[in-house]
């Protein structure tokens, strides 16, 4: 982590082509794309996290001593842990350091179908808070019809299987040893045999018994990266069963992917039948892994224009996501950073390649004053088009001392997606004036209402749980897709979704983890503004096998199972209202 500036040539691209940034963000609402019929574009969040039912507070551990683990954690995980249909919300503490070592739990939130929670009262094993969690990663690795899931820590890596109840038992003898500083990490099929595998992001070696304060302008501070040996990142091969390999070497034999990792994101980015991983890395290079098919992987980062910024300059990557932004169905990279090094938004332009276009997007201007953490890009408005939501805070608690500019608490930001390649910053939202020292950032449909609302956790603090009001307003649509295993029933992650509805296609992958430290709805949600009808859904299944669709209701939840059929279900009642096979 550290504090740049501009680059001179980067001030003449603000100056030539995002002059109108700034205009732009006061001006979202008229700004947006037309859409037709009576919808408009609009953001409307409300803060009901307590209303909710969500009474969890962050708890560091921090005694003044600044252990570097205290501003890295806060995780959170939506899941649907009973099977009920809904997404259920573990939130992950930190735990006990020198000073303060008593347990942090974490909390287990169970969903009552409509958006409410209360504690778990049987959670099991995964409340235990005698690790110093970090992050999440969640799915039925042993296909018995339930989710389980994986968490990250400071020290030793904990699997949780389920019971198929949502209570969960620690796997000490699954084969996974990830025993570093774990922070994010991703579950997926990497090599089509019909299995999760596991991608574990490892960041530094951090040893509280050989801590040495660190110091910005004669200040101490929260020592960043720089002075630690990266770690290595780990792979785990899903043998069935619960069990697992370590085959990193295997799978990465140019060389063991290794860095300062933060987050990870999977993708079909080259349409090619299998998961590909990006890695962000907090000042060394971010990594850009290409799948044979066979779960072999080259590291093409540097090649394809995504591991340093456009100036040639590692950046602290922080949070991720793998998606598409404008609709060209091609797959996009978004990452957050730290403060004078803004986010950064690389354009995927086919053929392994990508261009970064921060500035031209209007993201660079907006979000060089911040330091982002978790991410989501998502269609919050439903007008067909992803907007993109940050999560924000300082590393430092004492930032104002090293600059006047900087704050330790950050307001975190949304932007909407004008259709034109350009974001602009939204409006005023009152649920999101508050400043807060955020970290992680998840995104459900809590209420199964169509919408995707937002959990953003806190350093020290309550979370945030931003309740999206949007299918509330009349003449808006949308599409709610989700996978299902043949035999288990429970989502198969990385299936690849392209619709179309109105003339406009839009893709999406059926993915629970990006972000940082979370995992997130795995359905595949899209806004269709005025269309009450997908006109063609094609789900392209890992393997390469395409299901086609044509003529499927908006509004609803539809659950796809690999060659077989598209269930329809009405999203109040979970009822399966009807069935469409498969084009032949």
């Amino acid at each position: 982590m550290s504090l740049r500036g501009i680059p001179t040539f980067l001030l003449i691209v603000l100056a030539a082509s995002c002059g109108g940034s700034k205009q732009d963000s006061s001006t979202s609402t008229s700004a947006a794309p037309s859409t037709g019929g009576d919808f408009a574009p609009s953001f409307d969040f409300a803060d009901e996290t307590i209303d909710r039912g969500i009474d969890f507070v962050n708890d560091t551990g921090a005694t003044g001593k600044r252990w570097m683990p205290e501003q890295l954690g806060g995780g959170a995980a939506f899941f649907d842990c009973d099977g009920d249909g809904d997404q259920d919300l573990l939130l992950i503490n930190c735990g006990p350091l020198p000073g303060s070592e008593s347990p942090k739990d974490n909390v287990l939130y169970i969903n009552d179908g409509t958006g409410f929670f209360r504690p778990s009262r049987n959670p099991g094993d995964i409340t235990a808070g005698a690790d110093y969690g970090v992050g999440a990663a969640v799915a039925d690795v042993d296909l018995d019809g339930d989710l389980d899931v994986f968490l990250t820590n400071w020290g030793l890596d904990r699997l949780y299987l389920n019971d198929g109840k949502g209570t969960f038992t620690r796997a000490d003898d699954s084969g996974i040893t990830s025993h570093l500083w774990g922070a994010s990490a991703a579950f997926g099929d990497l090599d089509g045999d019909g299995l999760p595998d596991l991608y574990v992001v490892n960041y530094v070696d951090y040893d509280i018994a050989k801590h040495s304060p660190c110091f910005q302008r004669d200040i101490e501070v929260y020592c960043g990266p720089q002075p630690f040996n990266g770690q290595p990142d780990f792979l785990f091969k899903n043998l069935g069963g619960g069990k697992f390999k370590d085959v990193t070497r295997k799978a990465f034999p140019g060389k063991p992917p290794a860095g300062k990792g933060l987050g990870c994101a999977m993708a079909d980015y080259d349409h090619d039948g299998d998961l590909d991983i990006y890695v962000t890395n907090d000042q060394t290079p971010n990594l850009l892994f290409k799948n044979d098919g066979h779960g072999v992987f080259e590291e093409i980062g540097e090649l394809s224009g995504v591991a340093v910024s456009r100036d040639g300059m590692n950046e602290a990557g922080m949070g991720v996501v793998f998606s598409d932004y404008d609709n060209d169905l091609l797959e996009d990279i978004v990452v957050t950073n730290f403060e004078d090094q803004t986010y950064s938004v690389f354009h995927n332009e086919g053929d392994d390649f990508w261009m970064e276009v921060s500035w031209e997007t209007g993201i660079g201007y907006e979000t060089r004053p911040r330091l982002g953490w978790g991410i989501g890009l998502l269609d919050f408005d439903h007008d067909g088009w992803k907007d993109l939501f940050f999560a924000n805070g300082h590393i430092y608690d004492n930032a104002r001392k090293i600059n006047d500019a900087s704050r330790w608490k950050q307001p975190n930001t949304l932007h909407r997606n004008l259709g034109n390649g350009k974001f602009a910053k939204a409006a005023k939202i009152a649920a999101l004036a508050k400043a807060q020292a955020s970290r992680a950032a998840a995104f459900a449909d809590i209420d199964n209402d169509g919408d995707m609302d937002i959990l953003v956790t806190n350093i020290d603090d309550r979370p945030q749980l931003l309740v999206n009001r949007r299918n509330e307003t009349p003449g808006s649509h949308f599409a709610l897709i989700a996978t299902a295993h043949p035999k288990a029933g429970t989502p198969i992650l990385g299936a690849r979704i392209v619709i179309t509805a109105n003339g406009m296609s839009q893709s999406q992958t059926c993915q629970g983890t990006y972000s940082i430290f979370s995992s997130n709805d795995p359905r595949a949600h899209f806004g269709l503004a005025s269309s009450p009808t997908i006109d063609t859904l094609d789900v392209h299944w890992i393997g390469g096998a395409v299901d086609h669709y044509e003529s499927l209701p908006a509004d609803h939840l539809i659950v796809l199972v690999p060659g077989k059929e598209a269930r329809i279900v009405d999203l109040a009642s979970g009822k399966v209202q009807t069935t469409k096979e498969p084009k032949k």
